[in-house]
């Protein structure tokens, strides 16, 4: 017996899981966990690489399983919502606005990389604008710089 991701209740059948872009609580994280079956255990592994803090080993795998896929995939939407929550943890131990530039960065990157181009300019330019906001003028021409190599202007 499996626990309904949505519902918390259980059910005899198969394991129900919420649309990516609805945010799973912390409990809903473990039941997937506790219920994630695929060839030979790979996620299950690389969500452990999540929880213990090597989220950067899973950026490749997020990208091909993008790419595969699609964030519209349970799975797959439960693992990159495990990966930006670490992210973000990771963001909000640093508390600077470097940390969160390099967080929005990192996910543009990742969504480029996986073919999402609209994503990964959305980030780059959340990115872009706080380094203007923050003052940080050589992160913003860096990012300036990057934008213009994968977004040449037309």
């Amino acid at each position: 017996m499996v626990k309904d991701l949505q519902k918390g209740d259980d059910r005899p059948d198969a394991i129900s899981l919420p649309l990516p872009s609805v945010p799973l609580t912390d409990n809903q994280m473990d039941i997937l966990f506790a219920n994630l079956v695929d060839d030979g255990g790979r996620l299950r592994g690389e969500i452990a690489n999540i929880l213990n803090g090597k989220p950067e080993e899973t950026g490749q795998l997020l990208v091909k399983l993008l790419r595969e896929k699609g964030p519209e995939d349970p799975e797959v939407g439960a693992i990159l919502q495990l990966w930006t929550r670490q992210q973000e943890k990771i963001v909000e131990a640093a508390n600077t606005s470097e940390a969160a530039i390099q967080f929005n960065l990192r996910r543009a990157r990742l969504y480029f990389e996986a073919g999402y181009k609209d994503e990964a300019w959305k980030n780059f330019e959340a990115a872009h604008t706080q380094a203007y906001q923050e003052g940080m003028d050589e992160l913003m021409h860096a990012i300036d710089a990057e934008e213009n190599r994968l977004f040449p202007p037309q």
